[in-house]
């Protein structure tokens, strides 16, 4: 039997509340900061990368434009302003408020400068079109044990017509010991031909007993060339070896040379456009040997 003083034991669940200590809010402030921030940066980061694509959004509009532009003209526009109102509604900016250009060379290409970190802009581009026009590694056929021809653009530079598909080239030819005939049945050594496009004269040349013939047979002087015979020249030559530099003016996509090799040659002699060796004369060539072209080719590889 219990007595009044004996009581049954019970669960008393003591609570203790108390306040957030100095610490414990320092760190809690700086998690929430750290979420802020990288929910600030991401953000931030969405608005540059939805900025980025609309300006290749732009870029690929611009692209098509002058491609219409010159389907309708054959040439590229120099400025977008051009393409205003016909191929675009209206002169586009990028969302950085920058310009949009056109620039040409090697690689005709639309582009914009896009903001970056500082004060320094990134450049973005888009492709119009690559005309392939660059100069040629130099290839030495002194090294060459047998004869050779050798044809290099060493130089390229837009024309100053204003076409942005036109370009002045200084074109190399070379030779080396390749005559192995004494007689000329057709009356030179070789033709050189340029087609779309002309000859602006002579750079350089050693032309020593050479003779120079227009393309009717007729003869003429090395001033004359590039002035009565913008298309192609015969030559004839005695020396051993030769250098000849042309300017080449006002070349396009399609421009190419002509090379006929009238004098036979010994089995094995090569020809080379750049470093790339192009053809190699054999046994059963008989003249004349005819090498074509593309002036717009790549020949940077062999």
């Amino acid at each position: 039997m219990k007595t009044v003083f004996e009581l049954e034991p019970r669960n008393f669940n003591i609570r203790l509340s108390r306040a957030f200590s100095i610490i414990e809010m320092v760190i809690t402030i700086a998690i929430i900061g750290i979420l802020t921030l990288f929910t600030l940066m991401y953000y931030i980061g969405t608005i540059e990368d939805t900025k980025i694509a609309k300006t290749k959004i732009q870029l690929d509009q611009i692209k098509d434009a002058c491609r219409r532009y010159y389907a309708d003209t054959g040439f590229y526009p120099t400025k977008i302003t051009t393409l205003y109102p016909k191929y675009l509604t209206k002169i586009p900016k990028t969302p950085w408020d920058t310009e949009f250009e056109i620039n040409f060379g090697e690689v005709t290409e639309v582009t914009c400068l896009i903001p970056q970190s500082g004060s320094r802009k990134r450049k973005m581009s888009m492709t119009i079109d690559t005309i392939g026009f660059v100069p040629d590694n130099y290839y030495d056929i002194g090294q060459e044990a047998k004869a050779a021809f050798s044809f290099t653009k060493t130089a390229i530079a837009a024309a100053s017509t204003g076409e942005t598909q036109a370009f002045n080239i200084e074109f190399l030819i070379e030779f080396k010991s390749f005559v192995t005939a004494k007689t000329l049945e057709h009356g030179a050594d070789f033709r050189f031909q340029v087609s779309g496009a002309e000859i602006g004269g002579l750079i350089s040349c050693e032309p020593g007993a050479a003779a120079l013939r227009d393309l009717s047979g007729s003869e003429i002087q090395w001033s004359d060339l590039g002035v009565t015979e913008k298309t192609g020249f015969e030559y004839s030559s005695q020396k051993a070896s030769e250098k000849i530099k042309l300017k080449l003016i006002n070349c396009r996509r399609t421009s190419g040379y002509i090379f006929q090799l009238y004098r036979p040659v010994d089995e094995g002699i090569p020809m080379y456009y750049g470093q790339r060796k192009v053809l190699l004369i054999g046994p059963n060539s008989a003249p004349p040997v005819t090498l074509t072209r593309s002036m717009g080719e790549n020949t940077k590889r062999k």
